[in-house]
């Protein structure tokens, strides 16, 4: 990319050093006013013609330029997902340095009817000083709303889609479909992407028919817990035994709130980071899963710890724990004991997964070496031992407890994986710029970045989970919850939950 920049601006001064050197020999030989007129014209062109061609070549190629962006989905202030992208994108500089928001797209708050609920919950107020700071942002209600793209070779844009999940397949579809005159090039759709594996699948087609990179939110791939607990992983000698865990702080009190919100379930909303860990990380796969389920012992849940309740009308899990044993299953690669460590997904012998609403706000990779068929929780045979990667780490809680000293109303999770929200977003901007107007083949195709989960990550973490779900539920009975509904839950994403 440092080469082409510099080629461009190599030809845009040779093309103004021609045409002005042209209209200095048309001043020298040409004394009169009409002449002189014309030599300053030429230079006035000349100037014009190497500053667009410069602008095209760097702005519109996408290399070194910065990329646009389109927020879909703002949502509370300083609460949902949606604003929390749109405030780093405005004022982080590892962000700032790589794109420029022109637009962001908001259905509850901007329409005209829910004016009173824009003013309670502060939207109007946050619009306001959105756009007095920035104001090349325009904010509308509707996808058909985003203003057209500057030029037809505008550079790239990436779509930032935080709406509810049900929503967001006619979102991406509604965008994709207007791309010719928005010129949206790239999507990153919050997690998990949709509601089911059937529309998830649809996303895929429809954006691979149109040929638009979608990248899916899943954040703690690129955490520093998880890229510390591959490393570890790698430089064992033989396959280990993982458990993904993640544990919410919510209590008794408010799990109604947490049901209702979360209305997909546990398997597709909290712990789909944990299956993204498994897919993206340790090459977990549906077909893996359905060999393991026709298995004695394949599949296993941990009845003491797995828990069903009922609140608020809304059937699901409290916690959970099961494990894929993925020992000598079809398609699980043997390790080579004299191979060195590689980048690529390492092998395990097992994976668990465990997710608790109300443990606590961390969450953690546990790795337990084995030798052989038996499994040794002290250390392995290349002298690996037992470990436990939690996030956050503790440099990490310095900077949460900032973060929360500046933004009182933010979510604890949300402040936890703060900066992993950032590294998504650069990931996907630096991949957009690379890839616009599409993606080279061949010896200079661009690699996917490490870790970033693509649409086909998302199709297998769903179905994935549609499978696990009805086999666990099968084996759990719902224990007594709250029943109570709740009238008035807390606005979500623009949402009033009745």
């Amino acid at each position: 990319a440092r080469k082409m920049m510099a080629l461009d601006f190599a030809a845009a001064l040779a093309v103004g050093a021609c045409t002005a050197g042209a209209a200095a020999m048309i001043k020298m030989h040409l004394d009169s006013g009409v002449a002189q007129f014309i030599a300053w014209l030429v230079y006035i062109v000349a100037g014009i013609a190497a500053a667009r061609f410069i602008r095209s070549r760097v702005a519109g190629s996408g290399r070194p330029g910065k990329t646009r962006v389109v927020v879909v989905g703002c949502g509370l202030p300083g609460r949902s997902m949606g604003c929390t992208h749109l405030e780093q994108l405005l004022t982080e500089h590892e962000l700032t340095s790589r794109c420029e928001v022109v637009c962001v797209v908001e259905p509850f708050f901007m329409d005209p009817a829910h004016a009173d609920a824009a003013d309670r919950s502060g939207f109007t107020t946050f619009r306001a000083r959105v756009q007095a700071e920035h104001p090349q942002v325009a904010f509308v209600r509707g996808i058909e709303d985003i203003p057209k793209a500057p030029e037809p070779r505008s550079g790239p844009c990436l779509a930032v889609v935080s709406l509810r999940t049900i929503d967001a397949p006619r979102a991406v579809a509604d965008l994709i479909d207007g791309r010719a005159r928005t010129g949206i090039s790239h999507i990153l759709l919050e997690k998990p992407a949709a509601p089911d594996a059937v529309s998830c699948r649809q996303i895929r087609e429809k954006a691979q028919e149109a040929k638009v990179p979608v990248y899916v939110g899943y954040n703690k791939n690129l955490a520093p817990y998880a890229r510390m607990a591959m490393e570890h992983v790698r430089s064992m000698h033989l396959p280990p035994e993982i458990e993904l865990i993640h544990h919410n702080d919510f209590t008794d009190a408010t799990l109604a709130e947490c049901f209702t919100r979360c209305a997909e379930g546990a398997l597709k909303n909290m712990a789909c980071h944990e299956l993204a860990l498994a897919v993206c990380c340790f090459g977990l796969t549906h077909n893996l899963v359905l060999a393991a389920g026709c298995v004695e012992g394949g599949l296993t849940e941990d009845p003491s710890f797995t828990r069903r309740e009922r609140h608020a009308g809304h059937t699901d899990f409290r916690s959970l724990r099961l494990s894929i044993c993925l020992e000598g299953l079809p398609g699980q690669r043997a390790p080579d004991p004299s191979a060195r460590p590689s980048r690529a997904r390492p092998p395990v012998r097992s994976i668990t997964i465990t997710a608790d609403r109300c443990g606590g706000d961390w969450s953690g990779i546990r790795v337990a070496p084995s030798h052989g068929s038996s499994r040794s929780l002290v250390t392995d045979a290349a002298g690996a031992k037992e470990a436990l990667f939690k996030m956050p780490l503790d440099s990490e809680r310095p900077g949460i407890a900032e973060c929360l000293r500046e933004r009182p109303e933010m979510r604890m999770y949300f402040a936890t994986q703060y900066g992993d929200y950032i590294v998504l977003k650069a990931l996907a901007l630096d991949h957009a710029a690379a890839t616009w107007p599409e993606a080279p083949t061949g010896a200079n195709e661009v690699p996917w970045p490490e870790g970033l989960a693509s649409i086909d990550d998302a199709v297998e973490v769903l179905t994935i989970a549609e499978y696990l779900e009805p086999w666990l539920c099968k084996r759990v009975p719902v224990a007594n919850g709250s029943g109570v509904l709740f009238k008035h839950l807390p606005l979500h994403r623009g949402l009033t939950h009745a």
